[in-house]
């Protein structure tokens, strides 16, 4: 068995000991006026954006319709899971006059993932409603 010294390569294998010099910083390639308006050349400017692939679109009008569809279901979810935390006994009646009694008991863990469905509802409804912005953003571009 080796040890974790005998496993590891020399220091000088691994470092040099000569000082590298600093690099200079490079030039621009080409020199802009100083009355021209410059472009924006990143992944966010309107040009890049603009030659957006039909598969890019078409994934976030078939995300966002996937993400609507599951946040409708988690709110349908969130509707039986509270029904389920809330249950109401009836009972014989215990005052005079009365035809029963009715006590509500209420579930503390039924009533959470209730919350916690309809928090993932809301979270997928957020998500389907940015995705379809994208995809309208996308198509306005792409004309």
């Amino acid at each position: 068995m080796t040890g974790p010294d005998e496993a590891a390569p020399p220091i000088s294998a691994t470092a040099s000991t000569a000082p590298t010099a600093p690099t200079a910083p490079t030039a621009p390639t080409a020199p802009t006026a100083p009355n021209e308006p410059t472009q924006p050349t990143g992944p966010t400017s309107p040009t890049a954006r603009a030659g957006t692939s039909s598969a890019g679109s078409r994934r976030w009008r078939l995300r966002a319709a996937l993400a609507l569809v599951v946040a409708v279901l988690a709110l349908i979810g969130s509707w039986f899971l509270l029904r389920s935390g809330v249950q109401v006994d009836t009972w014989p009646a215990f005052l005079t006059g009365a035809d029963s009694t009715s006590i509500t008991r209420y579930s503390g863990p039924w009533i959470t993932a209730a919350a916690a469905a309809l928090l993932v509802a809301g979270l997928l409804l957020l998500l389907g409603t940015v995705d379809l912005v994208r995809y309208r953003r996308s198509v306005r571009l792409s004309v």
